[in-house]
């Protein structure tokens, strides 16, 4: 999850369980943040987060990929980091819905109900970055942002490491 709280993005660590709490994340100490200290009470001087009520954020949604592939689109399940991005490897799922194109397009089964295909970027038409808003913003519609060819590239390249 994502939050957007007084214009700044952060991850979110915890929340959405009893809808009183969020946790967000981030890499400064910015104001009202304090030390994070993990769920084994390991606290770090690196890494910081602050409890907000989820009516104090401007935004609260959740990001999930689609890329389209031989004309069908279909969702990444192989996670969008730096990692996959450097290996130029993204793994996709095939919806309940698209069985009968599943072995035509050479799909896997990875176990008894689930297929998915290695894929590299230069089999990638179109990447789709699908945003769900949650919480008190559910109603606010999901945004859908469609990137082709140099812009596909511009947003892997953009992708930064995790620790």
């Amino acid at each position: 999850m994502i939050a957007i709280y007084r214009g700044k993005k952060y991850n979110v660590s915890k929340g959405l369980s009893n809808n009183d709490w969020i946790v967000l994340t981030s890499d400064t100490k910015d104001g009202g943040f304090s030390n994070y200290i993990d769920s084994w009470g390991e606290e770090f001087d690196d890494f910081f987060s602050k409890n907000v009520k989820m009516e104090e954020l401007d935004y609260l949604y959740s990001i999930h990929y689609e890329i389209q592939y031989k004309g069908h689109s279909f969702h990444v399940s192989s996670g969008m980091i730096r990692r996959n991005v450097e290996k130029d490897w993204f793994e996709i799922i095939p919806s309940a819905n698209q069985n009968q194109i599943k072995d035509e397009l050479g799909f896997k089964q990875i176990n008894k109900l689930e297929w998915a295909k290695e894929i590299s970027r230069k089999d990638i038409e179109v990447l789709k970055i699908v945003e769900t808003p949650l919480g008190i913003f559910k109603d606010q519609g999901v945004k859908v942002k469609s990137l082709e060819g140099q812009a596909i590239d511009n947003f892997l390249n953009s992708i930064e490491q995790r620790g």
